[in-house]
């Protein structure tokens, strides 16, 4: 456009900061960002709120906190989008104490936490492994008459799972739905890898089937979470079936489907059958990763 004598005015240059930040690429947002400024374009809260999304969603928090600052000091008023993509990148790299400290500070100056802050804030806690809190702040929600979604759910049943609790996440679940929320195939895959991890590979199996007779469609990690656990619990012939169940319902596997049978074979020091599955694996058009090559 510049080439050709056409200088992009104040939309474009935030449709295009926009894009480029839900692309990931924040390096050629900034580019833009800069270049605003550069051609007497004053950036606006729109520019602002997608830069510092963008950088919130790729960890880049110290950049974003410097966004929002000089935004304050321009007295350009943050949202409720700004504030919850602020807080979702200090919960997503583990900094709880800053996350709050801005869901207080929204409060403050009058702004309403949404469903989207508090689930962002229910997710970093549970990876913080604050269960507890987790589980107030549901209630909370709950309280304020907010309408739980999907994502706060598995959120939770995430965290729990994790921490070993299948009891409460599967009570949890039970509460959803309850609620009108019914689990997806993420909910269920994440209930799925907690049964495998405790070798109780029956109860896992039996939640593929659930998956499927409730019209959901498995996804490849789900079939990868059920792989998996059949090799670690030394049921490879299981394994085995469920490679050649996907094949026949056109499910293509992927390189980590694979790995996980050929490691268990290693272990084993049956390099033949490893062998044999690493041909069947290139001739289905699966390419290895890095992973492949570790046995």
């Amino acid at each position: 456009m510049i080439n050709q004598g056409v200088y992009p005015d104040n939309v474009i240059y935030k449709t295009l900061i926009d894009g480029f930040c839900k692309m990931g690429n924040t390096e050629a947002a900034y580019k833009l960002f800069d270049e605003m400024e550069s051609q007497k374009i004053v950036p606006d809260f729109v520019a602002y709120t997608a830069l510092i999304c963008g950088l919130s969603q790729t960890g880049k928090m110290v950049e974003a906190e410097r966004l929002f600052n000089e935004m304050l000091k321009k007295e350009l008023e943050p949202d409720e989008v700004t504030y919850t993509a602020f807080i979702d990148g200090y919960c997503k790299s583990g900094e709880m104490k800053k996350a709050f400290s801005l869901h207080n500070q929204m409060v403050q100056i009058g702004l309403t936490p949404n469903v989207v802050t508090y689930t962002a804030l229910a997710d970093g806690l549970c990876k913080c492994g604050e269960l507890d809190t987790a589980n107030e702040l549901l209630h909370e929600m709950c309280r304020k008459g907010l309408q739980l979604n999907i994502c706060t759910y598995n959120s939770i049943v995430n965290g729990l799972c994790k921490a070993g609790n299948i009891l409460q996440a599967i009570r949890l679940m039970e509460e959803m739905q309850e609620a009108g929320m019914y689990p997806d195939t993420i909910t269920y895959t994440t209930l799925m890898d907690a049964y495998c991890k405790t070798g109780e590979m029956v109860k896992a199996h039996g939640l593929l089937r659930e998956i499927l007779d409730k019209g959901l469609q498995p996804t490849v990690v789900t079939f990868n979470v059920l792989m998996n656990g059949f090799c670690l619990s030394g049921m490879l012939e299981e394994g085995e079936r469920l490679l050649k169940w996907m094949l026949e319902k056109g499910i293509m596997p992927n390189a980590t489907t694979y790995n996980s049978i050929m490691k268990q074979y290693c272990v084993r020091n049956n390099m033949r059958t490893t062998t044999e599955i690493y041909r069947d694996m290139c001739a289905q058009g699966v390419i290895p990763d890095s992973n492949t090559y570790k046995f």
